[in-house]
């Protein structure tokens, strides 16, 4: 079974990276970057299950943690990728008397993400020994359950956000060490207060992914990474920063154990009126399952 390379990624905690080299599948790099077949299409699907601490809506804070599910099937073929990510997720404490959805209604957990992805590969570099980046498209669209008040107390509504984002790999060099950081682009938009449809909102978020090479002892394998962002409301807000540490378990009956620690540290909300601005560390620390439930290679 071919298996996707397991790294950090600049997106949910919880979502593994779904890079694969074309050349597994039989695609030979050619130059001005094409990538040229025949080649074996791929299809797989993976089921992560698990929990999260201090759980980060990718740059959001969100004072809670949560249990989630998330379905992720991808299929390869030539330089082309498709991705269909399906996420429920479940927050701890998720009743109407909870202080965070009555205080900060950006702050809710998202109850439901469909995410659809389209990405194309390249190869770029020496001919002899090119590297292979990919561009990436995005669009998801999010569920949020929000208290919202109705008769002076507390009920659950139903809002939603939409976002379309665009991820591309820029290849450079340390010295004679190829190295790939990745721009990650998104804007958001939705409705912040389900009470005040008015309160229509749009975003921007750029970030820089740098991922550093994978060490393995043993069957264990621990890939680092760091991520550097900022969220244009209006206005730029300050750099956020999260370094991330998954340690990946040997594989037993197609199933592996995820441990992830992702700390996000920066100025992570609006400050309290008459209060200065001040950095914070949101603890992101998850543990789950990646459970291989079909994957094929359909040979020509």
């Amino acid at each position: 079974m071919v298996c996707a390379a397991l790294q950090a990624q600049e997106l949910d905690i919880y979502d593994i990276d779904d890079f694969v080299d074309p050349r597994i599948f039989g695609a030979v790099a050619a130059p001005h970057g094409r990538i040229n077949c025949p080649c074996d299409p791929f299809l797989v699907s993976r089921l992560m299950a698990g929990g999260v601490a201090n759980y980060v809506d990718v740059l959001r804070v969100t004072d809670s943690g949560a249990s989630f599910v998330h379905l992720a099937t991808s299929y390869y073929r030539g330089p082309w990728q498709a991705n269909w990510k399906v996420t429920q997720l479940n927050r701890e404490g998720f009743g109407s008397d909870h202080p965070a959805l009555r205080s900060n209604t950006s702050a809710a957990t998202p109850q439901n993400k469909n995410t659809l992805q389209l990405a194309r590969y390249l190869a770029v570099g020496p001919h002899g020994s090119p590297s292979i980046i990919r561009m990436e498209a995005t669009f998801t669209f999010a569920q949020y359950r929000q208290a919202a008040p109705v008769n002076g107390q507390f009920t659950f509504a139903s809002r939603h956000e939409h976002e379309f984002g665009f991820e591309g790999d820029i290849p450079w060099r340390l010295g004679r060490f190829p190295m790939i950081t990745s721009l990650v682009y998104v804007g958001r938009s939705g409705v912040r207060d389900v009470s005040h449809p008015e309160t229509e909102f749009a975003e921007q978020r750029v970030t820089f992914l740098q991922r550093a090479p994978r060490f393995s002892a043993g069957y264990w394998s621990f890939d680092t990474a760091v991520a550097v962002g900022s969220v244009n409301a209006g206005h730029w807000s300050d750099l956020m920063v999260q370094p991330s540490l998954h340690i990946t378990s040997p594989t037993i009956l197609n199933m592996r154990v995820n441990i992830r620690y992702a700390p996000q540290v920066g100025r992570l909300r609006p400050p309290i009126r008459g209060e200065k601005p001040r950095s914070e560390t949101a603890n992101q620390f998850a543990i789950f399952i990646d459970w291989a439930l079909f994957a094929r290679r359909f040979h020509h």
